[in-house]
């Protein structure tokens, strides 16, 4: 779908915001295969999304931090079992609460972040091939 996109606008794009890091990469190898280097960004933290952002391939990658978010979860639902009612911190514009966990943006700088906290493991991430640029940004185990 990209790929006809591209085509369509006669391989004038100034950057890709992808709605995940499988799809920028795949999004990378397009436009490496047109000869175009734009910023791409997407998001989840994947091991190859955060590889990509650490090689500058994409600019940039969104984590959620799962822990947080499991934490909100399951003290949602505890609270639910217990027949309490549960507070929310934020209200939609339609009244409805709800618990925010902020997602954070992930530059090479800060991917030495995500596998801190237990959300990508170094094994994965730092391959032969990425071995480099983790030391470069202070990935470590």
């Amino acid at each position: 779908m990209f790929e006809q996109a591209l085509t369509a606008v006669g391989g004038k794009v100034d950057a890709v915001l992808a709605p995940n890091d499988n799809n920028a990469a795949n999004i990378i190898t397009i436009l490496d295969k047109a000869g175009l280097k734009v910023p791409v960004s997407g998001q989840d933290a994947s091991p190859a999304g955060l590889q990509n952002v650490l090689l500058g391939k994409q600019t940039a990658t969104v984590w959620k931090p799962y822990t947080l978010i499991a934490t909100a979860a399951s003290d949602l639902a505890i609270a639910l079992l217990n027949g309490e009612k549960p507070t929310a911190d934020k209200t939609l514009a339609d009244g409805t609460p709800y618990i925010a966990v902020t997602p954070n943006l992930i530059g090479p700088d800060q991917v030495k972040d995500v596998v801190a906290a237990g959300d990508a493991k170094y094994d994965e991430l730092c391959t032969a091939a990425v071995k480099a640029a983790c030391e470069k940004y202070g990935v470590t185990m």
